[in-house]
């Protein structure tokens, strides 16, 4: 099966006379809310919660490994990062570095939570997702039908 490139899907796209849409499409919901039952909606708040904290885990994790982009004398963020992220941003993502470059005593305990959040939602989505648990059933069916011996007469109990 042979790929589109960016510019086939416009020549495509002016072909056929089509508007590309652009920007991001919200999920609608099929079922009515006043249907879906209580159990499904604290499911969904509840995965919603955890995708929240698996990014804000992700963007700590992923700012402390900037690290090696700075010195470990440094007293400030870089301009390059003060122009690509913002003066506040910047100084997280800054922060965050300097931590990684302390040693695990003094290093505040949040970097470690963070990465341990992150990866504990990572495995548990995998084991969510494992393979489906195979069972092995069979039906067996015994048809047991009596011996049935034939009778001796005995004469005086010998």
């Amino acid at each position: 099966m042979a790929s589109l490139d960016l510019d086939d899907l416009d020549e495509l796209v002016a072909r056929v006379g089509m508007p590309v849409l652009e920007g991001e499409l919200e999920p609608q919901r099929i079922v009515k809310p006043e249907h879906v039952s209580a159990a499904l909606l604290k499911a969904e708040q509840l995965a919603s919660i955890r995708d929240e904290i698996q990014i804000e885990s992700g963007n700590i994790v992923r700012d402390g490994l900037c690290f090696a982009k700075i010195q470990a004398d440094a007293e400030g963020p870089s301009r390059e990062w003060i122009e690509e992220l913002g003066p506040d941003r910047a100084w997280e993502r800054f922060r965050l570095a300097k931590y990684n470059l302390m040693s695990a005593s003094e290093a505040p305990v949040g970097t470690k939570l963070a990465l341990q959040v992150y990866t504990g939602i990572i495995r548990a989505q995998a084991t969510e997702k494992g393979a489906p648990v195979r069972l092995n059933v069979e039906r067996v069916i015994l048809n047991v039908n009596p011996r049935i011996y034939p009778e001796l007469e005995v004469e005086n109990g010998t």
